[in-house]
């Protein structure tokens, strides 16, 4: 999966009835994420490089709900 034009692949995760968490794809081509106030991590629970969230460890979600085109300049949060 290539990057798109403008934009970044985001992955939304689900662990039903407590958390969601979102990933996203880097321009490097690997998958990072930010638990909680920790640092931007490009590795699943298992410490292993995400390349794709589908094979990934991503306890504690076990749910992956879809991957989505997130385009910052076109979000408006109010």
């Amino acid at each position: 999966m290539e990057q798109p034009e403008v934009g970044h692949y985001v992955s939304l995760v689900i662990w039903p009835s407590m958390d969601f968490h979102w990933y996203r794809k880097d321009l490097e081509g690997y998958w990072s994420h930010k638990p909680g106030s920790t640092k931007v991590k490009d590795v699943d629970a298992s410490q292993n490089k995400i390349l794709n969230p589908d094979k990934a460890d991503i306890k504690p979600y076990t749910e992956i709900c879809g991957y989505y085109i997130a385009i910052p300049s076109k979000i408006t949060i109010k």
